[in-house]
């Protein structure tokens, strides 16, 4: 939207400058403009989806950690696992340190019933640094690492990873 604006603007000086003279600085400014506006329209376009964004991106940039990511989560809301996991996985190729695309992994496991590869995942970003885990989100892993342990059947180790998560998530009283 505000690179539409932008365009208008350049578009209208581009005219005034046209009506003075002729010469080729004018027709090579119309020549970049033109570009400028048919690029500036393709990444509005871009931004139809988050897939036709990131996929954009991926292909832009696909050394990319943040845009590999965001691409497998796209996926992976739509519930493309093998397609989530195969971004997930190249952005951990770029920088293996992000816990929360570990989780991600984690998670997608959990919802495809592979509970000892998300228990991996879950003990691996336990011995790393935590990287994209912070106080308004942490909770989520302890819940899912809880639960993972309990769909194996390792209930005695479920339990403190399970109270911690409760009780860091604000949004369940009955966890404080």
């Amino acid at each position: 939207p505000s690179t539409v604006g932008g365009v208008i603007a350049i578009a209208a000086l581009g005219q005034n400058l046209e009506k003075r003279r002729r010469g080729w600085p004018t027709r090579l400014g119309g020549v970049l403009l033109a570009i400028y506006v048919w690029r500036c329209g393709e990444r509005v376009w871009q931004w139809r989806s988050s897939e036709a964004l990131y996929m954009a991106d991926a292909l832009s940039w696909p050394n990319s950690v943040k845009t590999r990511h965001q691409l497998g989560t796209v996926f992976h809301q739509q519930g493309r696992y093998d397609e989530a996991l195969r971004e997930f996985n190249a952005s951990l190729m770029i920088l293996d340190d992000n816990a929360l695309t570990d989780h991600c992994i984690g998670q997608i496991y959990i919802e495809t019933g592979r509970y000892k590869l998300a228990l991996e995942r879950f003990e691996k970003i336990m011995r790393g640094h935590g990287v994209g885990f912070s106080a308004f989100n942490l909770w989520m892993l302890y819940v899912d690492y809880g639960f993972t342990l309990v769909a194996l059947g390792r209930f005695e180790e479920a339990i403190e990873p399970l109270e911690k998560g409760l009780s860091r998530n604000a949004a369940v009283p009955h966890g404080q």
